[in-house]
């Protein structure tokens, strides 16, 4: 359903779905070893763009210590682009339809594997950052997601070697994020209890 936005929906899962979703997503065995073992920066999407997976290697990239900070996130809100924080958040704001991660992740949604070069003006620092995006879409237990994978543009042989942190250091975005998750799984925990 789109919403009176310019380019992606502005709807977002329940705290309950997303949840689950990251919970089936991390039970995964295709996603467990990936999780901490995997040398890419690899996030997984619902179909309304928001993170239910991040790998480690990914956390590290950003800055982030505990997953539970972008879970729910969208992709701009976690790279603090400059327009992540207007609207509706990543992906519906007037400028959304210039982004090439918009593009991208709005592609795979549709079904198509897509590959696409992108600047993100960060809202700590106005520095911009080149970067590539790469999404394809999946299924996982009969669930769309989106497989995410970013990558520095700047000088990929460093990128191997020495990853630039996309931000300085913890996460400035909104926190409320990992204590909605927290507060969902206590309030399924009690519901399967009774």
């Amino acid at each position: 359903m789109r919403t009176n936005t310019d380019h992606a929906l502005a709807e977002r899962a329940d705290w309950e779905d997303l949840y689950d979703q990251i919970l089936s997503v991390k039970s995964n065995l295709s996603f467990k070893d990936l999780s901490g073992s995997s040398s890419e920066y690899i996030l997984i999407l619902n179909t309304h763009m928001q993170i239910v997976f991040v790998t480690r290697r990914c956390l590290d990239l950003l800055g982030i210590e505990d997953p539970a900070e972008v879970y729910g996130c969208r992709t701009g809100e976690v790279i603090q682009c400059i327009y992540s924080n207007r609207e509706n958040g990543c992906g519906t704001t007037p400028f959304c339809h210039l982004c090439g991660a918009a593009h991208a992740i709005l592609g795979s949604l549709k079904g198509d594997t897509n590959t696409r070069k992108f600047h993100v003006t960060q809202q700590h620092n106005d520095q911009t950052l080149a970067l590539t995006i790469t999404t394809k879409p999946i299924r996982l237990s009969g669930t769309r997601y989106i497989l995410l994978s970013l990558a520095t543009s700047d000088n990929e042989q460093e990128q191997e070697n020495q990853p630039t942190r996309l931000l300085p250091g913890p996460a400035a975005f909104d926190r409320r994020t990992a204590q909605m998750i927290r507060k969902a799984k206590r309030h399924k925990g009690s519901s399967e209890r009774t």
